[in-house]
């Protein structure tokens, strides 16, 4: 299983660069940049795809990411998490972080940090 996280401090843009991924690489636009987080479950190249962009609590990831992510035997999951909340605990308890690939998203939402951010995640999610 290959798992995607999106990790940063609160209002630093994670959710936003999660729902710029659906709409431009996954062409799902479903989901306004704005407004709402993001909850789905796709196919994509063959492979179930799990995406949740709420990360802020250890809640949101057990109910939102872990239990969908073994009932719908999703191989591919992408998130968003704190950098070291019981969150991101939480998720390294599941797949351990060496198991991970981390998309560090630092303060600053402009567009030459949302393309990094898209750029790695493309390089990522097609190894």
């Amino acid at each position: 299983m290959k798992i995607i996280c999106f990790r940063g401090s609160h209002n630093c843009g994670k959710s936003k660069t999660i729902k710029r991924i659906l709409n431009q690489f996954f062409k799902i636009n479903r989901v306004p940049l704005a407004k709402r987080e993001v909850n789905i479950i796709f196919m994509w190249n063959n492979k179930r795809v799990i995406i949740c962009s709420q990360g802020d609590s250890k809640n949101e990831i057990k109910n939102l990411l872990l239990k969908p992510l073994k009932t719908e035997k999703c191989d591919i999951a992408i998130c968003a998490c704190h950098k070291r909340n019981s969150a991101f605990k939480l998720l390294d308890e599941e797949f351990g972080e060496a198991n991970m690939d981390f998309i560090e998203c630092p303060r600053g939402e402009s567009e030459e940090e949302y393309n990094r951010r898209i750029k790695k995640f493309r390089r990522l999610i097609n190894e």
